[in-house]
């Protein structure tokens, strides 16, 4: 319905009043043009890295997600689900379960809408963006460290039954962030799309 409204997408520089009105009225108004949709309310930086680095016209710090959903909850904004982004998190799996757990406080499932970790950390001219700094193993990404994220996330989110789904953020390089997808640019199959392949295998014959 609204994607990263606690702060980190405001290019029009709404106070928090209005970035909560305006969560409203998409959530109210979808409802009524279609009463069987299922509304996500979605973030990003979910470690509130925005809070450091932002403020608000009014000199105030944006929302953490957490914060923000708080609030959400507080004005009685109605939705259906919690959405949540997360990229090259250089953070121990345990912080990371942890911070997932956080979510399930406003009893609703929980969507991982946008995920991706890169394959490596060499420059890539296709994508937007430069290599990611934040290597979760080792000095450098590589198509093993990337399928060792995936394989232990996935499996984090797989025995949680608050998590409903876990969607990788485009499947083909080039894309958002260089060599971050599950699929090379010559459509070759990288170590981590075998691993996620496996772990469905395996959930889905148990």
């Amino acid at each position: 319905m609204i994607n990263e409204a606690h702060g980190t997408a405001n290019e029009l520089k709404f106070t928090k009043t209005q970035l909560l009105e305006l969560t409203q009225y998409a959530t109210v108004l979808a409802r009524e043009a279609d009463p069987s949709c299922f509304r996500i309310v979605n973030s990003n930086v979910p470690w509130a890295e925005n809070v450091q680095k932002a403020r608000m016209v009014d000199g105030t710090a944006p929302w953490s997600p957490i914060s923000y959903y708080k609030a959400v909850e507080d004005a009685g904004i109605p939705y259906e689900a919690v959405g949540v982004q997360v990229y090259h998190p250089r953070r121990d799996m345990l912080d990371v379960e942890r911070q997932l757990e956080r979510y399930f406080a406003f009893r609703k499932p929980v969507w991982l809408t946008e995920l991706g970790v890169s394959a490596s950390s060499v420059p890539d001219n296709s994508s937007s963006r430069p290599p990611s700094p934040d290597v979760w193993h080792g000095a450098q990404w590589t198509e093993k460290i990337q399928a060792d994220w995936v394989e232990q996330y996935y499996t984090i989110c797989y025995s949680k039954p608050e998590i409903e789904a876990v969607s990788w953020w485009n499947f083909t390089d080039p894309a958002l962030y260089p060599n971050a997808r599950l699929v090379g640019q010559d459509l070759r199959p990288k170590e981590a799309y075998f691993r996620l392949l496996n772990l469905i295998q395996q959930w889905r014959s148990m």
